[in-house]
């Protein structure tokens, strides 16, 4: 996973994402991605952790922009089909220092 340390490079990210606000529940999912705070979180936001933002890919998945209760936002991609096969990427991550002004 990537740490975005500017606001340019996080703007840079940012854009060049297709993202809408989110309309879908992540709440049966018992799986966890890293996050850019240090810590693991579920994906399904049972620990105060929000999905603020995703991009649905017909062909490659879902990915969510997720703030955590730590208040980092981690781009996460999610793979694979049903709650058995599904796995999470964490593609990048930066604190709320950098991503203030944006989200």
């Amino acid at each position: 996973m990537k740490i975005i340390k500017t606001f340019e490079e996080f703007e840079k990210e940012i854009n060049a994402l297709n993202l809408s606000y989110p309309d879908v529940q992540q709440s049966g999912y018992k799986i966890d991605y890293e996050c850019g705070c240090g810590e693991k979180h579920p994906l399904n936001g049972s620990d105060g952790s929000m999905v603020v933002q995703q991009e649905i890919k017909v062909m490659w998945g879902i990915s969510f922009i997720i703030k955590c209760k730590n208040n980092w936002v981690t781009h996460v991609h999610q793979k694979g089909m049903g709650i058995i096969s599904i796995k999470c990427v964490s593609i990048w991550s930066a604190s709320e220092e950098v991503f203030k002004h944006k989200l």
